[in-house]
């Protein structure tokens, strides 16, 4: 399981019970705009942007929900971290879920699949894919929303290759996947009625060594609407998303050596964004 296509296959045969059954839901589709800062700190770099957004997802009765963002993002690149770098680049995300188990009235265990990944990012992401199906504990009340996720599947990141040709690695240096395990806690907590934040942790591992974390705050302003459903509002959203990533894997010879090179020059990268979000 190595390609994109594999992975959405996969998904796809999760779904299809759902997507055959009788269903009256309608999919609830919003796009958005916004404008990001994605920064390198550890050579001090800044670039602007901005961004566009579309987002889908549809409830299958109590079977399944299913959720989908892509995004598009036009960045002003002129640290030229990759002398190469064509300023356009991509993110995406589906996740599917269904409950399991309710637990007590507050809290359930659900299943999860998620597929996530990157492309062409300024500092040097050229792809990254993330499959992994799971487990939730998830703990709601008025509100507020408590979530631990446990998850075993696929990891791959591919360096590109402008940078670390520079720095004296060659073709099939740049790319690492992995069989490996992920956890997250997340909650989201409700301000007040117009006003929510979200703050997450995850971390990707495989049996010898951490792979990546991730860091996520998300504020979202959504004034309450007289619609019978909330998600047709408009909303205003803020968020800084952090990512550390281990170069170990790439390493050439010992890591510990003192000619040793890494083969990027930072291991993170910061997006702080604000978007404005609209139903379709």
């Amino acid at each position: 399981m190595k390609t994109p296509a594999i992975a959405l296959s996969f998904i796809a045969a999760l779904a299809l019970p759902a997507l055959a059954s009788p269903n009256d839901a309608p999919w609830q589709l919003r796009y958005g705009v916004g404008i990001h800062d994605f920064m390198v700190n550890q050579v001090d770099s800044t670039t602007l942007g901005v961004n566009g957004y579309f987002s889908f997802g549809r409830q299958y009765g109590q079977l399944m929900r299913f959720q989908g963002n892509i995004h598009v993002y036009i960045d002003h690149d002129k640290d030229k971290l990759d002398p190469d770098h064509i300023p356009v680049w991509f993110t995406s995300d589906y996740h599917i879920s269904g409950q399991w188990l309710q637990l007590t009235a507050q809290q359930s265990l659900n299943w999860q699949v998620e597929l996530d990944g990157r492309r062409n990012t300024v500092s040097s992401v050229e792809k990254q894919l993330r499959l992994f199906p799971g487990v939730e504990w998830a703990y709601q009340d008025n509100g507020w929303r408590t979530e631990l996720d446990l998850g075993l599947g696929y990891y791959f990141l591919e360096i590109d290759d402008d940078v670390p040709k520079e720095r004296g690695y060659n073709r099939g240096d740049f790319g690492n996947d992995s069989l490996a395990y992920t956890g997250k806690i997340a909650t989201q907590i409700p301000v007040n009625d117009s006003l929510s934040l979200t703050l997450s942790a995850q971390q990707w591992r495989n049996q010898d060594e951490n792979l990546e974390n991730q860091y996520k705050l998300k504020l979202i302003y959504q004034k309450p609407s007289s619609e019978p459903q909330k998600h047709r509002s408009n909303s205003i959203i803020f968020s800084i998303e952090h990512q550390q990533y281990n170069l170990d894997p790439y390493a050439k010879g010992d890591i510990n050596a003192a000619d040793y090179v890494a083969i990027l020059p930072w291991d993170s990268d910061t997006m702080i964004r604000l978007s404005f979000e609209m139903p379709w």
